[in-house]
């Protein structure tokens, strides 16, 4: 946008004492509040008053009876001018080419007597805002086909509102170009304009009947603006002559009080053309101010001008009428005249008085600690009469104010003649008479109101110093909690409450202007049960006042914490066998909350209620409510629910397990022997501390638990037969055939208890030992011959096992390079060991052992050996633990013995001569195949490492042959068969020392 379309000043300053205006040029359309200029330096105010005066000094524009000052402000302090609203200069000056907007800015001391008026002229400059406008869109017309060339036609021209030399409507262009027209511009007086449209070729119906054409109009901007309008021309005759006024313009004096309806003038316009297109009517030219229709009117027919509304003198005031005379005929031509029409001054008029009290308001304020002279008021009075009824004098009939004139004529200040105070009166009215000198004098009054302002001297107060409320938690965001109320006796902005909170509390809630506090978000009680803050209330005035109260909110408690236990899951333990409502054990909850929202009852979750024999009780201890069976169920599993009382009630759950301990309240029970299966059938020739049973037994109560390990007893009394406490194992003490016995059938008490606490519990049973002959094979059955069999394998595991250590023992001796000798010596013992260590009177085998089997690269050598008497405590406990730690060897079976002094074996047992002999030829045999061992086999067969294998025993106790004595002491002998694979003496379990069912029992069903 260029320069002159920006804000611009132009300002013209002379001295306020040569009394010449200020005068500012501003373009037109500039938005609100467009700064104009600074009025105290463009009048030079400022120099004229010290620095310390003019910092009080106040500018105001005055209102009253100034008809542009609405559309202005000032700043009552620096005085800067600006626009108030966005100014049309076609509004606010129509049909003039130059603009001027009239100010009066006074300016005043607010606490001294200075006081002056100072004359503003803007003028407000025209901006190219307005395009050409034609009344219509379009326009038919005929032309006779006979006019002249040369002859015109009067088109009604455009109109452009910008009215300024500078962006009027300037030209007008016809297209198309070719046609035989060309146009003409004519000026009128009120900015219209009239086209004449020009016959520039001769016309021919008969070869173009109608020309359509289009007329441009631009105006003077850059880029020029345009309007356009359509014409439509159909060839015949044409009027071409306009009616003439008899003067161009017409003066005309009336007075104010002319009535109604009075003609004031007639004007005469004459029309060359004949008919109709010389009969002439008369009209206002609609292009004017709305003010001449409202107050003149003019005949049609005769042009008579007469006054239709009430005409007030105004000094200089002249009113201009444009008036129009027409034809009526074809393509109406007209013509403008005008006539300015002056109103005197008919009689006496009371003064008009006038009040600025420096506000948008009939109020004038005024600080109560304003000191005596300050102006409150601008008296301006009017009385357009002429002479002594126009001179006026005023006076007010207030003792607080009075009024001073000023040097400019007829305006006065009001200004304060006494003290005020606020304490004592708010407000006051004052009263302004204007008297003239006229005959009789008229007077006017005006009263106007004085407000006296407040200083900001009291603090605000709260209607309490404690405001103590409550709310329950989980509110609503916005909720209403309490409403606080301040109240300053102050006035005006100084009264003005704006309520704040303190920072502790401005978190949580918040305050609205009217005090209300309203919750900030959801509060918990869990987290803060009681806010305590300030709220403060801080007035408008300079500087601020501030007052304060206390804000005390309790917040209640919901039911919106569920119960916790105190641990994550629960494990108890009850012995079974325990009476109903045996207390198993208590559990634990807490509850957030407060209150009945904190009582907390505990149930067994409903899906196990009917399923565990157990009852939760609302304290939360669990009881029994039968008896408990280990051996059925050994544990129960279930969930317990914890619930508050409130409605509505929240819930937790945890999981507890009950552990049902053992009581030994179930005996032992034997399934073999039993009723239907209780004899076992052992051959004559058993060896002793074979095993020929294992008593089958079983304990209900717990496993690995002493409720559950069984001890075996053998409750009558025999020698022959004994049973391993511990895995049940019945063996053969003696040689069979050595004994007396008054039946072959032994009957055997057996006991098995546990070892429970406090009380063991035992049960028994009858075991039936049938003995047989082994050469009696017509009555074996199909047991027998399983019995026979396992003998049969017994012995060809014993003769492998000798043949293979026969083989060891001579490769040690090759690898040693004996000598011949030495090495038929071996060859002799080795032929001496296949031949006589085992013949057909002793059946000596071994029962295999878990590895046995597996591990048949291990050799085995077999040896006897008499040991005397009792081995000592020491020695059996060194065994034990030397037994514990090997476990796999190769096992040596020594046998030892000899004659009784002064006895021989046929004198002691005669029966057993055969016997005797066939030991003795046997313990020969082992004694030569001793003295035939290497070293090296010798010291194997001799080292702790294999003795400690040896099971221990008294040989006094537990090998008593017939005809043999041991320390004067006579005990039958008795042939230990030592293995360390069949475990028969270890202390180990059934499963243990027998796990596969190798020992050989021949039972009868």
């Amino acid at each position: 946008m260029e320069d002159w379309l920006r804000v611009m000043v132009f300002l013209t300053v002379y001295s306020i004492c040569m009394g010449e205006d200020v005068v500012y040029r501003i373009p037109e359309e500039e938005p609100n509040n467009t700064y104009i200029g600074n009025v105290a330096n463009d009048s030079h105010t400022n120099s004229v008053i010290s620095e310390t005066d003019f910092n009080n000094m106040r500018f105001n524009i005055l209102t009253q009876g100034k008809e542009y000052a609405k559309y202005f402000h000032i700043d009552d302090q620096t005085s800067a001018l600006f626009t108030q609203a966005r100014l049309d200069r076609e509004q606010l000056c129509p049909f003039l080419t130059v603009c001027i907007l009239a100010l009066e800015v006074v300016v005043q001391s607010s606490s001294g007597n200075f006081f002056r008026s100072l004359k503003v002229q803007v003028y407000l400059e025209d901006i190219n805002d307005h395009s050409p406008t034609f009344t219509k869109k379009s326009l038919s017309m005929s032309i006779s086909e006979d006019a002249v060339v040369g002859i015109q036609y009067n088109i009604e021209g455009a109109i452009d509102l910008d009215n300024s030399e500078k962006f009027s409507l300037h030209a007008y262009e016809l297209l198309p170009i070719d046609l035989p027209f060309s146009i003409q511009l004519v000026t009128n007086l009120d900015g219209s304009s009239l086209v004449r449209l020009r016959l520039k070729q001769p016309l021919d119906r008969e070869k173009e009947d109608l020309y359509n054409m289009v007329l441009i109009a631009k105006d003077n901007g850059d880029p020029p603006l345009t309007g356009s309008l359509i014409i439509h021309v159909t060839v015949t005759d044409v009027n071409d002559n306009s009616p003439q006024f008899t003067a161009a313009t017409y003066n005309v004096s009336v007075n104010e009080n002319v009535q109604n309806g009075s003609v004031i003038l007639t004007v005469v316009a004459t029309d060359l053309d004949e008919g109709v297109n010389g009969l002439v009517h008369y009209r206002l030219s609609p292009h004017q101010a709305n003010e001449i229709f409202q107050l003149f009117a003019i005949d049609e027919e005769t042009g008579e001008m007469k006054v239709i509304g009430e005409l007030v003198y105004t000094y200089r005031k002249v009113y201009t009428i444009i008036v129009e005379a027409f034809d009526v005929g074809d393509h109406s031509l007209a013509n403008q005249t005008l006539i300015y029409v002056s109103v005197k001054d008919s009689g006496n008029n009371p003064p008009e008085i006038h009040v600025n009290t420096f506000t948008n308001s009939d109020v004038a304020f005024v600080s109560e600690l304003a000191k005596l002279g300050t102006v409150v008021a601008h008296i301006y009075v009017v009385d357009h009469d002429l002479g002594k009824e126009g001179e006026v004098i005023c006076d007010t009939d207030s003792d607080s104010f009075k009024m001073e004139p000023l040097l400019e004529k007829y305006e006065y200040t009001v200004i304060m003649a006494l003290l005020l105070d606020y304490e004592r009166q708010t407000m006051t009215n004052v009263t302004v008479k204007c008297q003239d000198n006229g005959e009789p004098p008229l007077t006017s009054s005006v009263s106007f109101a004085v407000e006296i302002l407040d200083e900001n001297d009291n603090t605000p107060r709260f209607t309490k110093p404690l405001y103590e409320t409550s709310i329950y938690e989980n509110n609503k965001v916005g909720e209403s909690i309490v409403r606080v109320k301040a109240e300053d006796i102050d006035s005006g902005t100084n009264a003005d409450i704006l309520y704040r909170l303190s920072s502790n509390g401005s978190e949580y809630v918040y305050i609205e202007m009217s005090g209300m506090i309203r919750a900030k978000k959801s509060l918990d009680r869990e987290g803060t049960s009681l806010l305590d803050f300030l709220v403060y209330a801080v007035d408008g005035g300079s500087p601020q006042l501030t007052g304060s109260a206390t804000v005390r909110i309790h917040i209640l408690d919901k039911n919106d914490e569920k119960p916790v236990f105190d641990r994550t899951s629960y494990q108890f333990s009850i012995s079974e066998n325990r009476p109903s409502e045996t207390v198993v054990g208590t559990l634990s909850a807490s509850d957030s909350d407060t209150g009945l929202n904190t009582t907390i009852s505990f149930m067994i979750y409903s899906f196990y209620s009917q399923n565990v024999p157990f009852v939760v009780s609302s304290d939360g201890v669990i009881k029994t409510n039968a008896q408990l069976d280990r051996e059925l169920i050994d544990k129960y599993e279930f969930d317990v629910i914890a619930m508050d009382q409130v409605f509505p009630t929240l819930n937790s759950s945890v999981h507890v397990k009950v552990i049902v301990l053992d009581e030994n309240d179930n005996p032992p029970k034997i399934s073999f022997p039993s009723p239907r299966n209780n004899t076992v059938r052992v051959s004559l020739m058993t060896t002793p501390w074979t095993a020929i049973s294992r008593i089958q037994a079983s304990d209900d109560d717990e496993a690995l638990n002493e409720n559950s390990r069984l001890k075996y007893e053998i409750t009558n009394n025999t020698h022959l037969f004994q049973i391993n406490l511990d895995s049940g194992d019945i063996q053969v003490t003696d040689f069979i055939t050595d004994q007396e016995y008054d039946s072959d059938i032994f009957k055997i008490q057996i006991v098995v208890s546990d070892h429970g606490i406090p009380e063991a519990l035992s049960s028994t049973a009858l075991l039936n030992i049938q003995l047989y002959p082994e050469n009696v094979t017509q009555a074996v059955t199909y047991d027998d011959e399983k019995a026979n069999l396992h003998f049969i394998i017994a012995v060809t595991v014993g003769v492998i096992t000798v043949v293979l250590s026969g083989s060891i023992v001579s490769l040690i001796c090759v690898f040693r390079k004996l000598g011949k000798k030495k090495q038929q010596q071996q060859l002799h013992c080795s032929d001496a060991e296949e031949k006589n260590v085992f013949d057909d009177s002793m059946a000596v085998y071994s029962l295999p052992s878990d590895n046995g089997i597996e591990e048949e690269r291990k050799r085995k050598v077999v040896s006897f050996l008499l040991e005397d008497d009792v081995f000592s405590g020491e020695d059996d406990a060194q065994h034990k633990d030397n037994n514990t730690e090997n476990k796999s060897f190769e096992p040596i079976i020594s046998l030892s013995f000899s004659k009784p002094v002064g006895e021989s074996s046929s004198e002691h047992n005669p029966g057993t001569k055969d016997s005797s002999r066939g030991i003795s030829e046997r313990v020969n045999h082992v004694n030569s195949f001793r003295s035939c061992s290497s070293p090296r086999l010798a010291k194997r067969v001799n080292s702790p490492t294999f003795r400690q294998e040896i099971i221990p025993f008294s040989f006094k106790k537990a090998l008593n042959t017939r005809g043999y004595v041991f320390e004067e002491a006579r005990t039958p002998l008795k042939l230990v068969l030592a293995h360390s694979d069949s475990g028969i003496h270890s202390d180990g379990s059934s499963q243990e020392s027998d796990p596969q069912g190798y020992i050989s029992k021949d039972v009868v069903v």
